[in-house]
């Protein structure tokens, strides 16, 4: 449920997420939120409504400030998000004449001083990536065929180089058809008429796929682990799965949530595990599990899950 000013949405109302309420400025621009626990996220922007800082009073570690169109070092920034400064440390980023995204440097403090990290990108004339340049000396390099598809990566570490993928081939359409992993071992895929997977072959491992009148799959099977039969409602929800020796049933609501999993061994015809999750009557929310109650804040977090704990931030 949503309410609504001057195309603005102020309000939010959710069984699952509780209650939200929402603040603009005069430029329609987002500049509080306040969710169902109380925790508020402030926005602040530019004159050409570019957002410049995310910040959480409650928590100001979390805090976020972006930064747009730096130019020193030779950055060619003008119109693009050139940093992000957080209580980690500085993210910056260099852009080329193109546009292209050329250098990503990084600080962070630490206890024992600031840690430097920059990763260099480089691309062909035609804009596309060829080059990843790592700290340590590690670059990763992409080989391209006329239509700019990835036709072979390597990985460099020093002055030693190891081929990553090779010979990599797609169908006409882009899916990939074939390639050799840098151990020697050959992938190849069959598709149908729809571009559906029918059939994966790892080295000497294969997997073939059967799809039903909706597209779901409805087989899979392995040279080494055999069948898996799939069934599904009229929704498209998946009711059961079968091996030669173990069926899976599900049992759904009547709003989607799934509410049991049996598992029958084929072998006995003996029930060897039933899984059932209950949901509040007024939402979605997993209240329980196999009657074990699942306890969670205003907001739908879970907080604790078979006596594990959990705390969330802002």
């Amino acid at each position: 449920l949503f309410s609504v000013s001057l195309g603005n949405r102020i309000s939010s109302k959710s069984p699952d997420g509780g209650t939200s309420t929402y603040a603009y400025d005069e430029a329609n621009n987002l500049i509080r939120s306040t969710d169902a626990r109380g925790v508020v996220t402030e926005y602040a922007y530019d004159a050409l409504n570019r957002l410049t800082s995310k910040s959480y009073p409650a928590t100001p570690a979390l805090n976020i400030k972006f930064l747009y169109d730096q130019t020193a070092d030779g950055n060619l920034g003008i119109g693009h998000l050139t940093g992000l400064q957080d209580s980690a440390g500085v993210l910056t980023y260099t852009y080329d004449a193109k546009g292209n995204l050329v250098r990503q440097y990084r600080s962070v403090g630490v206890n024992s001083g600031d840690y430097y990290e920059t990763l260099n990108y480089r691309y062909d004339a035609a804009r596309n990536l060829v080059q990843i340049g790592y700290p340590s000396n590690i670059n990763l390099t992409y080989t391209r065929n006329s239509a700019a598809q990835v036709t072979g990566i390597k990985l460099a570490i020093g002055n030693k180089t190891a081929t990553l993928a090779s010979n990599i081939s797609y169908q006409p359409f882009g899916p990939v058809n074939s390639l050799t992993w840098g151990n020697g071992i050959l992938l190849s895929r069959t598709y149908d008429q729809d571009y559906q997977l029918t059939q994966q072959q790892v080295g000497n491992w294969q997997t073939t796929y059967r799809y039903d009148a909706d597209s779901n799959i409805a087989e899979t099977a392995t040279s080494l682990w055999g069948a898996v039969q799939y069934e599904y409602d009229a929704l498209g929800r998946l009711t059961q799965e079968q091996t030669n020796s173990l069926k899976k049933a599900y049992s759904f609501d009547a709003t989607g949530n799934r509410t049991q999993r049996t598992t029958t061994s084929l072998t006995t015809s003996d029930a060897t595990g039933t899984q059932s999750l209950t949901y509040a009557s007024d939402s979605n929310r997993l209240t329980s599990v196999n009657g074990s109650t699942l306890p969670m804040d205003a907001a739908g977090n879970h907080t604790q899950i078979n006596g594990r704990r959990f705390t969330y931030d802002s």
